[in-house]
């Protein structure tokens, strides 16, 4: 009897480039163990190696990355318009502001009203810039007893949290969930920008994108932050000053955050321009 080659767990393929795990087609969603690298699916024909190696933009058909280019040029110029108002309306307060001390409160919100804006902008940049696979790949991944179960202990969770907030905490709450309305979709857009440039792949744009990620996850967080401090202000005059510096050290952040994004953009855009050129 022939002997057969030993294969480790922790590989995808082994020495005949045949698959040994559970991959699935990144267009249907079907399993592909079994079948060789050089191989097509056999339920929607793509070819089997995008799968496994990656379906790398700097292979992909040039029309594609054009669309790609344009899309970060949409998206890119939508941050450049929220960013000019902002900054008009920073402006504006620091003028009319009496102190600098004065100016951190509005130029916070400011910076804040930004941020609630900002989603619209992700939503946009979700639909035109990220990977979107059909419904049986979705249905073939987190369709499964095990993850159903999972999601629907966190709604669960979710849900119980937001009504006991809601009920002993309903302004604090209300301002909570407004950092939760624009970083869910924010992360998720950098998250979307880091996948597409693996794809590319450029690991240093990727890179950056993780970068924006952690950023946004550090603004959120002390956002919520000083909506607290601003609740305890409102019983104790003294957490004053606390609220004026933590808005101030925030509102600059929220300032870097958006200048790097538009930043982020550009360079993406740049690289799929060359790409498609």
């Amino acid at each position: 009897m022939p002997k057969h080659k030993q294969t480790s767990s922790l590989l995808l393929i082994d020495a005949d480039d045949r698959i040994v795990a559970d991959i699935l087609c990144i267009r249907c969603g079907n399993n592909l163990r079994d079948l060789h690298v050089a191989d097509r699916c056999p339920n929607c024909h793509h070819p089997v190696s995008d799968s496994v190696h990656g379906d790398y933009l700097i292979h992909a058909d040039r029309s594609l990355v054009r669309g790609l280019a344009e899309s970060a040029r949409v998206v890119e110029y939508g941050i450049a318009i929220l960013g000019g108002l902002m900054a008009l309306a920073l402006v504006a307060v620091l003028v009319s502001a009496r102190s600098l001390t004065a100016a951190v409160a509005p130029a916070y919100n400011t910076v804040f009203a930004g941020a609630v804006i900002s989603p619209v902008i992700a939503t946009i940049g979700l639909v035109l810039l990220t990977t979107r696979h059909t419904a049986a790949y979705y249905w073939v991944r987190f369709g499964n007893p095990r993850a159903l179960l999972r999601f629907g202990l966190l709604f669960v969770l979710m849900l119980a949290i937001i009504v006991l907030s809601t009920v002993y905490f309903g302004y604090v709450a209300l301002q909570i969930g407004t950092v939760v309305w624009f970083v869910v979709p924010l992360g998720a857009f950098f998250r979307g920008v880091e996948h597409l440039m693996r794809r590319v792949p450029n690991n240093q744009l990727a890179a950056f994108a993780r970068a924006m990620l952690v950023g946004l996850l550090a603004f959120s967080a002390l956002s919520i932050v000083i909506i607290l401090i601003r609740y305890q202000t409102a019983a104790d005059p003294s957490w004053e000053d606390s609220h004026i510096a933590f808005s101030a050290i925030n509102c600059l952040g929220g300032i870097a955050l958006g200048v790097a994004t538009y930043q982020l953009l550009v360079r993406v855009r740049r690289t799929l321009d060359s790409i498609a050129n």
